[in-house]
């Protein structure tokens, strides 16, 4: 392509690049703002989580998780390390028609009752799952709404019946209790067995909005802290259950200051 050759993603690029620099960050201009976004990105909330919460909270959109994601990568790159993937470059967003399939028998958050909402009771579970560049395993994370009480399982595949597995064996204590009453997922082509899990756990499925994992910000929380000791690069297939045990047992351990800083024993 020759200098004097146009191109329309160049131009669009430029154009971009003069408006932000125009316009500048919205966090820049809001330091309240900016202070509480900045608080929950070292507590390891995601983005998606903490536009979420704003929105829930004064029932209006403040701020985009896109428009945090931009003021980080341009303003405050010290805070790319908090993130769960932590990309020195900010990667391309997949387009909306890249679907992933849909699960039957779904049923939207929108109808999960109240008390998972408020965290009233225990037994409303969050679940989703952590890949790794290196390997076919993955890590099925879940916790309890209201105590953070976390669990941990290594999966030799992320296929529907592995997790269907491993939802139950982390959880079958609860439900001989008659604890769990629901399970919120994403809409991983994973949790396709919803229902099998239902029947064994004797709970309610729910599920997210696609490409809205705010909706359940606990247990992406988890799995940025899960992170910390199973970054993106790690072959998991040479990491035993074990150690994830050990994980699980430190999180489940730590001071929370949402549980009055106390942890979940005490």
């Amino acid at each position: 392509m020759t200098p004097d050759t146009y191109s329309a993603l160049i131009a669009n690029a430029h154009a971009y690049k003069k408006t932000r620099a125009k316009k500048g960050f919205k966090l820049d201009k809001n330091k309240r703002l900016r202070l509480y976004v900045e608080g929950l990105i070292e507590y390891f909330w995601t983005p998606e989580a903490i536009a979420g919460r704003l929105k829930s909270l004064l029932k209006r959109c403040v701020i985009s998780h896109e428009s945090i994601y931009m003021w980080i990568y341009g303003q405050a790159r010290h805070l790319i390390k908090y993130l769960p993937r932590f990309h020195q470059k900010r990667k391309k967003r997949r387009s909306s028609t890249d679907c992933r399939g849909r699960i039957r028998k779904q049923t939207s958050i929108k109808q999960r009752p109240i008390e998972a909402e408020t965290r009233a009771n225990i037994g409303h579970i969050e679940a989703d799952t952590i890949v790794c560049r290196q390997s076919k395993h993955c890590i099925c994370t879940s916790i309890d709404r209201k105590t953070r009480f976390v669990q941990l399982r290594k999966l030799n595949s992320c296929t529907a019946q592995k997790m269907h597995n491993a939802l139950v064996s982390s959880w079958k204590l609860f439900s001989v209790l008659d604890l769990i009453k629901t399970i919120t997922y994403d809409n991983g082509k994973e949790n396709a067995y919803h229902e099998r899990t239902n029947k064994k756990l004797k709970c309610l499925s729910f599920f997210t909005h696609p490409y809205s994992s705010w909706e359940k910000g606990s247990v992406e929380q988890v799995n940025g802290l899960v992170r910390r000791f199973i970054p993106k690069k790690t072959d998991l297939s040479l990491i035993f259950q074990s150690h994830f045990n050990i994980i699980t047992e430190l999180l489940d351990n730590r001071h929370r200051n949402c549980l009055g800083r106390k942890h979940l024993w005490k």
